[in-house]
């Protein structure tokens, strides 16, 4: 009986610590999976602020040498621009978001003018969304620049 018992107790023991460890696997993998995703976020951004920026500065330089009061007030609004996109944390609501892509596509039609058409249709109850910061931004950019070419 002794024997038994003592057999029971081991195999109990040896299935609590399995079971330990396999957690412990679960967690460490996914941590490394949340990690990874957090670094190419960074990445991401790395890559996309340049860009923003570049193209930023590019429709300022085209509206100096069309009106230089414009090209004022388009001054000012990148640096309200390159203040969200600098300072955003890993995650915004998608309210923020939107305000930003709105304010972009404000800063645009500073130079372009009535050529830039918008349509916007949002859901209220979408906006409280977590969301990466400049999301949009890429999208609304490369829409823009296909508008350019047509």
């Amino acid at each position: 009986m002794g024997s038994w018992l003592y057999l029971l107790v081991i195999g109990v023991s040896y299935a609590i610590r399995a079971q330990r460890r396999v957690r412990a696997e679960e967690s460490a993998a996914s941590e490394a999976r949340l990690l990874a995703q957090q670094a190419q976020l960074v990445a991401l951004r790395a890559q996309l602020n340049p860009h923003f920026l570049f193209n930023a500065l590019h429709s300022v330089s085209a509206l100096v040498a069309i009106d230089a009061a414009r090209a004022e007030e388009a001054i000012e609004r990148l640096g309200d621009l390159l203040r969200h996109a600098l300072g955003s944390q890993h995650e915004v609501l998608l309210s923020e978001e939107w305000k930003f892509t709105n304010d972009y596509l404000a800063f645009e039609r500073l130079r372009l003018g009535e050529r830039l058409d918008i349509e916007s249709d949002t859901d209220a109850e979408v906006l409280a969304a977590i969301v990466p910061p400049l999301i949009f931004q890429p999208l609304v950019e490369n829409a823009h620049w296909a508008s350019r070419s047509s």
